[in-house]
């Protein structure tokens, strides 16, 4: 919440911004997920897709269970961009531009031309 009556949600519906959702991988990050993906189309916010965060070597290794992409992208109907590893030093900004290189996102499709409400 931004104020009492107004979320992030709002402001990117409000201002047409394509957003991405970032999830931390971590038991129970599916539901959260799914809550997020609804209360976007709830708020008509722009949603482009997902990217998964995997903060802690053990996200790493259990990305499959606790956030497979397939099962996420059939929940959500959002497309999943990729996954951020687990870096050892995240204040490293070439590790995470290497990391950011790894993901699929289509930066077009975040053009001002190109919002659309997530149906």
């Amino acid at each position: 919440p931004v104020t009492p009556e107004t979320t992030l949600a709002d402001l990117a519906w409000d201002w047409r911004l394509p957003t991405l959702l970032v999830t931390a991988v971590a038991p129970h990050c599916l539901d959260d997920l799914v809550a997020h993906a609804a209360l976007a189309r709830q708020t008509r916010c722009v949603v482009r897709g997902i990217v998964l965060n995997c903060p802690t070597p053990e996200a790493e290794e259990h990305l499959p269970d606790w956030a497979n992409p397939n099962q996420v992208e059939g929940l959500t109907h959002l497309p999943v961009f990729g996954k951020i590893p687990y870096l050892a030093d995240r204040g490293d900004r070439h590790l995470l531009a290497q990391a950011g290189a790894g993901l699929d996102i289509p930066w077009g499709d975040f053009s001002p031309s190109q919002t659309r409400v997530c149906s």
